[in-house]
């Protein structure tokens, strides 16, 4: 993470989006240059090493074993007028209930300290990786920690698009409202317990129509379904891997 500005924020507001999703809003001076159209980029939300009470703020980050612990986040929105920086974190207990990011996230209250790194930016200056708006047809594939990517993408689709979008969430209310095409089919899948080895996401993503033309797939979710959907997508579907993206955000057990 070498290079990545590293800005001292301030809680601006936190609310519950859904039962296992919170809402936070960040603020302060230091985004005066923070730079605009980067939604579906990722920030690192640093915390102290345990026996520290704060991040003392470095201009880079140093050896692995002087570092802050960090954990990555979505920017769901910049507001360039008000200079605030919006988040969406997971609480699900069977993903995170011992992680220091979500149990921030729980607690965290109006006018709280946060240190946060980023954005991270590819090459030529441009945001993480999202899907290819001239493609024939588009797969969209998250769990809950993938969410807010996935709804930055779904933004970007063109009016005329078709294809998938598959969510697992841990249960009925986590459902968010998605503004997608006409052409786009969304399915929600219910897994109450994400801790838990499973095929669930992988198998639907098999089950569904492969369409005319080549997609572009966007994908993040843990490290054994990743697994699973990019043998799917290279081996039975002869997809170039290179040419999209289809990563894990979590592994179970860490």
């Amino acid at each position: 993470m070498a290079k990545l500005p590293i800005r001292d924020l301030n809680v601006v507001r936190s609310e519950q989006v859904t039962p296992n999703m919170q809402r936070i809003t960040l603020g302060g001076t230091e985004l005066h240059n923070f730079p605009k159209n980067h939604e579906g980029a990722w920030i690192a939300l640093l915390f102290p090493q345990a026996g520290d009470t704060k991040v003392h703020k470095p201009r880079l980050l140093q050896a692995k074993s002087k570092q802050p612990r960090r954990r990555y986040y979505t920017i769901k929105n910049f507001n360039e007028e008000t200079k605030e920086l919006t988040i969406d974190m997971v609480l699900h207990g069977g993903l995170l209930h011992t992680g220091v990011a979500s149990n921030w996230a729980r607690k965290c209250r109006k006018g709280d300290n946060i240190v946060i790194a980023g954005p991270h930016l590819r090459k030529a200056n441009k945001p993480a990786q999202m899907i290819d708006k001239d493609a024939a047809w588009f797969f969209l594939i998250g769990d809950m920690t993938a969410l807010p990517a996935v709804i930055c993408n779904i933004k970007l689709l063109p009016q005329n698009a078709k294809g998938y979008v598959i969510i697992e969430i841990c249960n009925e209310s986590d459902k968010q409202e998605l503004q997608c095409p006409n052409g786009i089919e969304i399915h929600w899948l219910i897994n109450p317990h994400p801790s838990q080895r499973n095929h669930n996401l992988a198998n639907k993503v098999k089950s569904l129509p492969w369409l005319t033309g080549i997609p572009s797939i966007w994908s993040a979710c843990e490290q054994s379904t990743m697994y699973q959907l990019r043998y799917y997508f290279n081996e039975d579907r002869n997809v170039n891997l290179k040419e999209n993206y289809i990563v894990s955000y979590w592994k179970i057990g860490q």
